[in-house]
C-alpha cells in the first residue's frame, strides 16, 4: 500500500479500493487514513472479488495490485499519460522479478508495441508471465463475465484488451513499473498435491471460458488460448494421477487435443527442450490408458522430484 499512496501522480486523480477477505485493524486503519475504501469479500473467486470491488470505484481506468507486489513510484503517472495520449483499451508494463530472497531476475522487452487482432503473434507475444499488478484497462472492457473467473483474471484482462475493437488494443510497454515477487503460490505450484489438483482444475475452468469467449478474435490468439487450455488440462490430469495413485480422473483427451500437442506452434517464450517435451507428451497420449498413465506419473514424479 505504501507504493500506491506514494505515487508521483496527484492523489486527487486516483482512488484506492482495498479488497480483502478478513478484517485487520492495523492494515485497514492505515488504508482508510490514506483515503482508501476497504471492501470485505469472502468469495473464493478472484474475478468476483475484483468485479465487486470495482462497483465501489468511479474511475474510467482500472489497475490492480496484488498483496505480494509493489508499484514503481511513477507507474500511475505513466498509465495516466498513456491513456490520455492513445486510444488504447489496455496497458501492460514489464516487471522486475524478485524471488523469495529478494534476488532480482530479468524480463526484457526491446520496444513498446500495440497488440490487437492484427498484430498479436503467438510465437512472439505468448505471455506465460502475466500478472494483475502490471495491467490496467478501460472500465468498459470489463463485463460481468469476470465474476465467473476463479483465478486467471490477468489473462482475461490481456485478451479482452487485445480483442476489443473499440480501441487500438493493448499497449505493451518496455518500462518496468511493477515489482513482482515469485513464489510457489503465484506460480501455480502450491506445496500439496491436493492444492495443486484444485488449482489446475480452476485454471482449466477459466481457460475453457476464455477459449469460448476469444477464440474468434484471431488465429494467433486462438493458438495461445489452445495452448493455455490443453496445458491446464494436462497439468490437472497428471497431478490427479499423483494424488490418486490407483485411479485416473474422469476425463480423456480427444484426438484433436492429442494432435494439438503434436502440432502446436513453438513460442519464443519457451525453450526447444520444452517444445520437444510437449510433442512427446502428445505421442504418449496415443498409448493405451494404463500404459499412458504410468508414463505420465513417472515423468511427473521426476519433474516435481517426488518419490
Amino acid at each position: 500500500m505504501n507504493s500506491v499512496f506514494n505515487q508521483t501522480l496527484d492523489k486527487g486523480l486516483y482512488e484506492v479500493i482495498l479488497t480483502k477477505k478478513k478484517e485487520d485493524r492495523e492494515v485497514d486503519d492505515y488504508a482508510r487514513k490514506n483515503g482508501a475504501k476497504v471492501v470485505y469479500e469472502e468469495t473464493p473467486r478472484l474475478g468476483e472479488r475484483i468485479y465487486n470491488a470495482m462497483q465501489e470505484s468511479k474511475g474510467n481506468i482500472i489497475t490492480f495490485l496484488e498483496d505480494d507486489d509493489m508499484y514503481d513510484e511513477n507507474r500511475l503517472q505513466v498509465i495516466n499519460d498513456a491513456f490520455k495520449e492513445r486510444k488504447i483499451g489496455g496497458f501492460r508494463n514489464q516487471v522486475i522479478l524478485i524471488d523469495q530472497f529478494g534476488n532480482k531476475t530479468k524480463e526484457e522487452l526491446k520496444e513498446d508495441e500495440i497488440l490487437n487482432p492484427k498484430t498479436y503473434n503467438h510465437r512472439k507475444h505468448f505471455m506465460p508471465l502475466v500478472n494483475n499488478s502490471s495491467i490496467a484497462l478501460k472500465r468498459d472492457l470489463i463485463d460481468p463475465d469476470l465474476k465467473s473467473i476463479d483465478l486467471v483474471v490477468d489473462t482475461y484482462f490481456v485478451f479482452t484488451s487485445i480483442c476489443n475493437k473499440l480501441y487500438e488494443g493493448l499497449y505493451h510497454v518496455k518500462d518496468k513499473l511493477t515489482i513482482y515477487r515469485l513464489h510457489s503460490l503465484n506460480t501455480g505450484n502450491p506445496s500439496t498435491l491436493s492444492q495443486r489438483v484444485s488449482n489446475f482444475g480452476r485454471f482449466l475452468h477459466d481457460y475453457d471460458l476464455f477459449f469460448n469467449k476469444f477464440k474468434d478474435c484471431s488465429k494467433e490468439v486462438k493458438k495461445s488460448l489452445e495452448f493455455y487450455r490443453i496445458s491446464s488440462k494436462l497439468n490437472y490430469y497428471r497431478s490427479y494421477l499423483l494424488l490418486n495413485r490407483k485411479s485416473s480422473p474422469d476425463m480423456d483427451f480427444t484426438l484433436g487435443e492429442k494432435l494439438q500437442l503434436l502440432t502446436i506452434p513453438a513460442s519464443d517464450a519457451w525453450s526447444s527442450k520444452l517444445n520437444l517435451a510437449i510433442k512427446l507428451t502428445g505421442l504418449v497420449l496415443f498409448l493405451p490408458k494404463p500404459i499412458r498413465d504410468k508414463i505420465i506419473t513417472y515423468r511427473t514424479k521426476k519433474i516435481f522430484n517426488i518419490k
